[in-house]
């Protein structure tokens, strides 16, 4: 399900990117700056705001009827909580959806001007004129925006787990009985380890269990913590989020073999 979405998503990052491309190269041949060029993208922004509704009420709805399933006590269309998870997701959107589009439109940037820096300074070494140089400069800038799918699909995947993860506490948070939280993580050699320079180890995470509001703590290896609820948890550092491929899964808690209902469900 995940994937689909971060497909759907993917194409659509990856024309914004193109387009912010376009604009680079015609600025920068036209009046050999960046002067034009805005760089917030309100469409982004859109595109976020539309990619994190769907994936967060997607997998809130899946939670909660899979819980209902484990449950075998409880039947309720989960139809009925859209409007609350709607709520919710522009409630978070309002407070971190700036941040995040801003760091995207930011790193672009940054990338750019990274390429622009460089073309200029072999220029310079090699005694290229200017018409050279700006000529380097903009076939640059083209063979970057002929490789921007990978950072697409990075974007894409990075904030799809983050809503799908959000999801599930959400269908979760909504059922009647009491549960745990485990965090899963995927583990191949992509998984983020400390033994592989990463800050933080997401496979020393795997199968720790918490309560549902309590949250997966780690000091990674310069000493800097990350507290998260979930996977992809927007208050953890980025170099605990980035790229990250985990998920969050609920175990029904259970006394002498039942189900424990939520005290504000008991009669």
């Amino acid at each position: 399900m995940q994937l689909r979405v971060q497909a759907k998503y993917t194409g659509r990052i990856k024309a914004l990117l193109d387009s912010k491309i376009r604009e680079f190269i015609d600025s920068y041949r036209d009046e050999g700056s960046l002067g034009r060029v805005e760089l917030w993208n309100t469409d982004l922004l859109e595109v976020y705001r539309q990619m994190y509704m769907e994936t967060y009420i997607m997998f809130a709805r899946m939670q909660y009827r899979r819980l209902e399933i484990l449950s075998r006590e409880y039947r309720k269309d989960a139809m009925g909580f859209n409007a609350e998870w709607t709520r919710e997701v522009n409630e978070w959107l309002a407070r971190y959806g700036l941040q995040l589009v801003s760091t995207v439109t930011g790193n672009f940037m940054a990338q750019i001007l990274d390429i622009i820096n460089r073309a200029i300074q072999e220029g310079v070494e090699e005694g290229l004129g200017i018409d050279r140089v700006t000529s380097n400069i903009l076939q640059a800038i083209r063979e970057f925006g002929s490789r921007d799918t990978l950072w697409a699909e990075r974007i894409a995947r990075t904030e799809t787990l983050r809503a799908a993860n959000m999801g599930h506490m959400a269908g979760a948070r909504k059922h009647r009985f009491e549960v745990l939280k485990e965090w899963i993580a995927a583990q191949d050699t992509r998984t983020r380890r400390i033994p592989n320079n990463d800050e933080f180890d997401h496979w020393v995470l795997d199968g720790q269990r918490r309560e549902i509001d309590e949250a997966f703590v780690q000091v990674g290896s310069r000493g800097r913590v990350a507290s998260a609820q979930q996977p992809g948890d927007a208050d953890a550092p980025a170099a605990f989020t980035i790229n990250c491929r985990c998920t969050v899964a609920f175990i029904p808690k259970r006394v002498n073999g039942k189900l424990v209902m939520k005290p504000e469900f008991q009669r």
